[in-house]
């Protein structure tokens, strides 16, 4: 039996959450932070802005860098040499003795951020089709749970310690993770886990090929994931930069108010997410669709919830606060269902290239919003500016998710044969040849 012990995949499941999580909550307390560093370089908001720029151009760059050298070389130490330049930047940006020099250190801080393509690669390696939901949407429950932790500290703690004494300390954190996940997770064949070779002792070494992979990367199925991935990122960042500034500004509502009425769709943003994937799980067990159907729930129900409370309510009532909490559940139905998805059709030594784009996409898609969101607020308001932005790249989604639904599959099929013809192999080679 070719299959990673129980407590192995567990401990990879709890350092690499507890990776995720702090690694986040580092993002989140920059933002929290940038007004001391500012005050302290005496910089304006403008003079700030090349250290948030040049951090997402180098994250878009390493995307894809990380993406393939993952699905080249030993995941695990590739991402304890992540976690430690996460450690490392953290002390150059403390240490950093001009603003210059600052806004380097924040930028090649991004090397790091892009480096998730490897763990949700080794997800597909430690856990079956059947369970991969499930832990997708456990890891991304780290984000919201991060940013719960960085706004709890933000006002409490944090402000009572140096700003450099918090980099050093973060940084200690990121040496530390890169010690745990060095030491103590495992490095999973790629392909052990897929059913077809799940009860083989596998001794073929699969890794990443530049010629197959520029094919296979760009089949139908994967190609219109990007596409989601680039239009489905849209409403999130909306939501996240705009909405506050329009209960504060249009509905007059107090700041307190505010936080008060979303705190609730915080919570089910981050119920949401393994929610999902354990709903995808279960309807993919039963129809290789399943995920699709609980991904389709994630676009058309956020659209129609923020749909009502937009048009139907004029005050702070009740029905708002559900309708919003409604919102944040099922909007993270989406992402463990896409990105296990892309587990479902893509050869295990590209599944790491093909969630890189996942996430550069993403990333783009990050940049197109403000534009887009200015250009309507100055012709048609705030309110149906973010109307337009949420609910129009939703619709487009469902219509990727349905052309998906004849796509997928077959190319699940596809993958299946091709796993079952690589068992073929291995049992070939591991079976002595018979003497005349």
């Amino acid at each position: 039996m070719n299959r990673s012990p129980s407590h192995r995949r567990w401990v990879f499941v709890i350092i690499l959450f507890l990776f995720l999580l702090l690694h986040q909550f580092d993002i989140f307390m920059f933002t929290h932070l940038m007004p001391r560093i500012m005050g302290f370089f005496q910089v304006a908001i403008q003079g700030f802005e090349p250290a948030i720029i040049f951090n997402m151009v180098v994250s878009i760059v390493f995307f894809l860098v990380w993406g393939i050298v993952f699905d080249k070389h030993a995941r695990k130490k590739l991402l304890s040499v992540a976690s430690f330049i996460w450690g490392a930047t953290s002390w150059m940006m403390a240490l950093a003795p001009t603003y210059g020099i600052f806004v380097i250190s924040k930028a090649v801080s991004g090397i790091s951020n892009a480096s998730y393509s490897g763990i949700y690669a080794m997800v597909g390696d430690f856990f079956s089709p059947k369970h991969r939901g499930k832990i997708l949407g456990l890891f991304y429950l780290a984000q919201p749970l991060a940013f719960l932790l960085s706004m709890l500290l933000a006002d409490g703690i944090v402000p009572r310690f140096p700003w450099r004494l918090i980099f050093i300390v973060v940084g200690m954190v990121g040496v530390v993770m890169a010690v745990l996940i060095f030491t103590m997770v495992g490095e999973p064949k790629r392909g052990m886990r897929e059913p077809a070779l799940s009860d083989i002792n596998m001794t073929g070494v699969y890794v990443l090929d530049l010629e197959i992979a520029r094919t296979i990367l760009q089949k139908p199925g994967l190609t219109l994931m990007y596409a989601f991935s680039l239009v489905g990122i849209i409403p999130w960042i909306v939501i996240t930069g705009w909405l506050f500034t329009y209960l504060n500004v249009v509905w007059a509502m107090p700041v307190v108010d505010i936080y008060l009425n979303l705190l609730p769709s915080l919570v089910a943003i981050a119920l949401g997410y393994p929610l999902g994937g354990f709903l995808g799980d279960i309807l993919f067990r039963h129809t290789r669709n399943g995920r699709l159907w609980v991904a389709m729930a994630g676009v058309i129900f956020p659209g129609l919830f923020i749909f009502l409370a937009f048009n139907l309510l004029n005050d702070q009532s009740q029905l708002f606060v559900l309708l919003m909490t409604g919102m944040g559940l099922f909007m993270s139905f989406t992402w463990p269902n896409i990105v296990a998805s892309v587990m479902d059709i893509t050869l295990p030594e590209l599944r790491a290239t093909a969630n890189a784009l996942v996430l550069l996409f993403q990333a783009v898609g990050t940049f197109i919003v403000p534009v887009l969101v200015f250009f309507l607020q100055a012709r048609i308001g705030l309110g149906p500016a973010i109307l337009w932005t949420t609910i129009g790249p939703w619709m487009l989604c469902l219509a990727i998710l349905i052309a998906l639904l004849f796509l997928l599959p077959g190319e699940i099929e596809r993958l299946r044969r091709h796993m079952a013809y690589r068992s073929h192999l291995e049992a070939r080679l591991q079976t002595p040849e018979r003497k005349n």
